[in-house]
């Protein structure tokens, strides 16, 4: 058996701010393959900040945008925190682009995942982390 590619990589946002003209800038992991957990906990976040079906598009994508990255970033620079995972932010520009750099990654690591088992070293399973 084989182990699965590290799903944890790492971006560097560099984008500035619609609203403030702030650069946004810093390092960050982020997930790549996420869980059952993880998708649950990106539907709890999403309903939580948009609890009723919203006619307004752009709240139900900046809704969607804020949940799916709390839960794929793994860590980044102290504005992200300071900013409550971008919650606190006037601007969205940036994280769309991070969600974006996010979504980048993750096709990389598909493609990794591919090149692996194309290699024939067997399947490809996880390495379990818990007994």
């Amino acid at each position: 058996m084989q182990n699965l590619p590290n799903h944890i990589k790492t971006v560097i946002l560099d984008s500035t701010g619609e609203v403030t003209k702030s650069k946004w800038i810093g390092t960050f992991r982020v997930k790549c393959l996420t869980s059952h957990s993880d998708k649950f906990a990106v539907q709890r976040m999403y309903t939580s900040l948009l609890p009723s079906n919203s006619d307004n598009d752009e709240l139900r994508v900046r809704a969607a945008t804020l949940a799916e990255l709390a839960v794929r970033i793994v860590d980044g620079p102290s504005w992200w925190e300071s900013t409550g995972k971008g919650m606190y932010m006037a601007d969205v520009a940036p994280l769309y682009k991070l969600l974006e750099l996010c979504n980048s990654a993750a096709d990389e690591w598909a493609e990794e995942l591919e090149k692996q088992s194309i290699m024939g070293e067997g399947d490809v399973t996880p390495t379990p982390k818990y007994p």
